[in-house]
């Protein structure tokens, strides 16, 4: 009996001990699965936020790279037309102011809105004159169709694209008034064969206005017309 208890209690003890060495095992494990979960998220973690400052950093990059083409595009475009102007004041031909008698009777034309003035023959009609356009036409009992001959508006290419699509001929053109270069192209109207200026008026390097004029009775005074512009400072 006591041999039998010997061996129950052994057995006992030798599965204690093993049950003991069990859960040591299984809470070493444990513990060292919770310290590289921590790790992972921690790497994880790390490699987020230095992924976000990698892409914040590219971000930054890219916009300063765009910012510095912006400027050299802006001073691309600055110079080519500095040199267009340079080009312009050599070929340009200089309207200077005629003598008061050469326009008596004229009425003064002012736009306000658009900071210009000019002088057009008696008997003419402003049909607009606003922010947006100063336009002036012959007397409503005209046998023209269409009375209008002059038209000045702020600038816009696609307008003045349009115009020179209009054209049948045309022959580039510059004429200096004051300190403001008128800049475009004298041609004839298709299918009129009349004869019309389109021209941009620029201050400094910018184009400010666009200017059509086209033949009519005044066609012998036309330069005589875009002499008298003058422009608010």
């Amino acid at each position: 009996m006591r041999r039998a208890t010997s061996i129950i209690i052994g057995i006992f003890l030798g599965a204690l001990a093993a049950g003991v060495g069990v859960g040591f095992f299984l809470y070493q494990a444990n513990h060292d699965r919770r310290n590289m979960t921590q790790e992972m998220a921690t790497t994880v973690a790390q490699a987020q936020l230095s992924r976000e400052e990698s892409e914040r950093a590219i971000l930054a990059a890219n916009q300063k790279l765009f910012e510095a083409n912006t400027e050299i595009t802006k001073a691309q475009d600055l110079i080519k037309l500095l040199e267009e102007e340079r080009e312009f004041l050599a070929q340009a031909k200089v309207l200077n102011q005629p003598a008061g008698w050469a326009t008596r009777g004229w009425q003064e034309v002012v736009s306000l809105e658009q900071g210009v003035s000019l002088k057009v023959p008696a008997g003419n009609v402003v049909e607009t004159n606003d922010q947006s356009s100063l336009t002036v036409s012959q007397n409503l009992n005209s046998y023209y169709q269409d009375p209008r001959w002059l038209s000045l508006t702020p600038y816009d290419a696609k307008t003045e694209n349009e115009l020179a699509l209009s054209l049948s001929t045309s022959t580039p053109i510059a004429f200096l008034v004051g300190d403001k270069f008128l800049t475009g192209r004298q041609g004839t109207l298709a299918g009129s064969g009349k004869k019309i200026y389109i021209l941009r008026i620029r201050s400094g390097a910018e184009n400010t206005h666009l200017l059509w004029i086209r033949d009519t009775l005044y066609t012998n005074r036309i330069l005589d017309i875009l002499a008298t512009l003058r422009f608010k400072a």
